[in-house]
């Protein structure tokens, strides 16, 4: 998994500098609409972001990131499932269970252990807090991904490898979902804008990525796409 230009590392700030903790860090890494930092931030703030009228409680610790940088995943992206309420009604970004061609760009973020399992939480629909999660850590690290949440739709997680000797983690749906559908116009423009800001795609690129992944092949032209992110 190589580091792609592109996202700048940044300082830690907020409450934990004041108090000199050193908080356990993990990677967490995204590879749909948390792409986009501000988008991300409204997960780690609270609040909500343009096109999605979602209002998200925010973690306990709101500090940013320690670093940031963008990524490429060997699992392969596609979109899937239906949720009225978000992004004005949409299909979902999930990654396949196994390794899978085509690779999926992604961006991983340094944050807290703490963080990450709130993360899980909200993305999740506010299910209740994970149990055992350092056991999971480890059994995800030995088998590639293991079961993070009893239900919810991003309730896998998946063990991404290591950097800087911390683990990777990003999660997805239990199975490789069949129920392939639509992504909305509000959800790909904030998933194009974050392959622009951290990868440094042109539109033109970020349309070639999206164009063939399972849920937009065949329901998105590339038109459509063009539109979305600027000719």
């Amino acid at each position: 998994m190589s580091a792609v230009a592109g996202c700048e590392a940044l300082s830690m700030g907020g409450e934990r500098d004041r108090t000199g903790d050193t908080p356990e860090l993990v990677w967490y890494v995204s590879y749909g609409s948390n792409l986009s930092r501000a988008r991300f931030m409204a997960y780690l703030e609270g609040g909500s972001v343009a096109g999605n009228d979602v209002v998200h409680e925010g973690c306990t610790d709101t500090a940013p990131p320690v670093d940031d940088v963008a990524l490429e995943l060997p699992h392969s992206l596609y979109f899937a499932g239906w949720s009225p309420r978000v992004w004005g009604g949409t299909a979902a970004a999930f990654i396949s269970l196994e390794a899978q061609a085509p690779s999926a760009l992604a961006r991983a973020y340094l944050i807290t252990r703490d963080q990450f399992v709130e993360v899980v939480r909200q993305e999740n629909a506010g299910l209740a807090g994970v149990d055992d999660f350092d056991a999971k850590v480890e059994r995800a690290r030995k088998l590639g991904h293991t079961r993070l949440l009893a239900t919810g739709s991003y309730c896998e997680l998946i063990h991404c490898g290591e950097r800087d000797g911390r683990p990777m983690l990003s999660f997805t749906a239990a199975r490789n979902r069949r129920d392939l559908a639509r992504p909305s116009a509000a959800y790909l423009r904030v998933i194009g804008r974050g392959l622009q800001e951290c990868h440094g795609l042109s539109s033109t690129e970020v349309v070639e990525y999206l164009r063939d992944r399972p849920g937009i092949q065949g329901k998105v032209t590339d038109s459509q796409l063009a539109d979305l992110f600027g000719r």
